[in-house]
């Protein structure tokens, strides 16, 4: 088919070696690491290209990069000497079948693979092993108790949020209404005081001197209508403080 073949030349411990590799042999290689040693840098592969991977600037600088991904490859002990990197250089059959099908590393295989090129390991005996095992269960048990927390705490704020919302339009009819009773009934008693007030005395200031009150048919003689002594102001006693309160006061 139309495919590009890259060349990679090198020496292990069984002498020099030349390959001829897609770039898709690469990919596999470098998924494989990955997911076979977690935890532990694996140099990154240049990306996958779907058009134009034919190009000859695209082809140099893919070489380039897959240049870079062999020498920090081979500076990894425990990556240039693993079963994996073996099975990409000499395989004794297909490459992509070979990485695709080894068999699934446990955890014991895994200490015992990398454990010779970190002195900080030391000699890690079964007891050791199942220390740390159960701590790892534990710790994943704690993870997925704060996942199950975290899950029932983010229903609770949509709950939450939702009552709010319906909650806050309950409160703004129920300041609405105590607005309204409020004006009602500040309404009728401040037209009272109004009306009492409405008017001034101007004449006989020899009953008010003398300290005698006039008489209600005085009174009413001596009342200029339309005019008002003291006007109130309804919106300074209604207590509570909204839209409707601000407007009162503009009018």
């Amino acid at each position: 088919g139309d495919h590009i073949v890259y060349t990679v030349y090198g020496e292990d411990a069984q002498g020099k070696f030349e390959i001829h590799r897609r770039f898709k042999e690469f990919h596999l290689l470098r998924q494989t690491l990955y997911q076979r040693y977690p935890g532990l840098y694996v140099p990154p592969c240049p990306p996958k290209r779907k058009m134009g991977n034919s190009n000859s600037d695209f082809i140099e600088e893919r070489c380039f990069y897959l240049n870079m991904f062999f020498k920090q490859l081979v500076r990894c002990p425990y990556l240039f000497e693993s079963e994996e990197f073996k099975l990409f250089v000499r395989p004794p059959y297909d490459v992509e079948k070979g990485l695709t099908y080894l068999p699934k590393l446990s955890n014991q295989r895994f200490l015992e693979k990398i454990s010779r090129f970190y002195s900080i390991l030391g000699d890690i005996d079964q007891f050791h092993l199942q220390s740390m095992n159960l701590e790892i269960n534990n710790f994943c048990l704690q993870c997925r108790q704060n996942l199950q927390f975290m899950n029932n705490f983010k229903q609770m704020v949509t709950q939450m949020e939702s009552s709010f919302d319906s909650g806050w339009g309950c409160n703004n009819k129920l300041n609405s209404f105590f607005f309204d009773y409020e004006k009602n009934v500040l309404t009728g008693h401040l037209q009272s005081l109004n009306h009492r007030h409405k008017g001034v005395f101007t004449g006989q200031p020899d009953m008010i001197s003398r300290g005698t009150m006039p008489s209600r048919k005085e009174e009413e003689q001596i009342l200029v209508s339309g005019v008002e002594a003291s006007h109130y102001d309804i919106s300074q006693f209604i207590l509570f403080e909204n839209p409707q309160k601000r407007e009162l006061k503009e009018q």
